[in-house]
């Protein structure tokens, strides 16, 4: 895995997942269906996942953080993410994403499980996908053009 342009890849991906939960969930402001947080929720894991490859990790970290939103968000603030972030991002990142990682690492945005479950509001989905990917893209060393496509 070569550093200089895995990233990327993967910022580029976190922005076209997060282009398709906005396609998909139109003007909604609270709840959206359960594709919708599993595009913004794969946003969030490549955004993370593209700032740890940047940051030196390699494929075999990667997969032992698997799809675990929580770890993901950990590993990269403790690798230097959180100076990126305002504190009010970094507070509204961490509620969020332990709200909706239960359901995004046992897969069940993906496949039907019964239940009631417990979603945050999808705005705050969007915000964090929206802000993680602009903070990953300006810790790499992304053009400003790229950063507000």
């Amino acid at each position: 895995m070569r550093r200089n342009t895995y990233h990327i890849g993967l910022w580029n991906y976190a922005r076209e997942y997060f282009n398709a939960a906005q396609e998909l969930r139109g003007n909604e402001e609270e709840m959206a269906s359960d594709p919708v947080y599993y595009l913004y929720g794969h946003s969030v894991e490549l955004a993370l996942k593209a700032f740890l490859v940047y940051q030196g990790y390699n494929e075999r970290k990667l997969r032992e953080i698997g799809h675990n939103l929580v770890s993901a968000c950990t590993e990269a603030r403790h690798t230097g993410l959180d100076a990126y972030l305002g504190d009010k991002m970094k507070t509204e990142a961490v509620e969020t994403i332990a709200l909706i990682n239960p359901y995004y690492n046992a897969k069940e945005l993906e496949y039907i499980v019964t239940g009631s479950k417990r979603y945050p509001h999808i705005i705050h989905m969007h915000n964090i996908a929206r802000n993680l990917i602009y903070a990953v893209g300006l810790a790499s060393g992304m053009p400003e053009v790229q950063l507000n496509k």
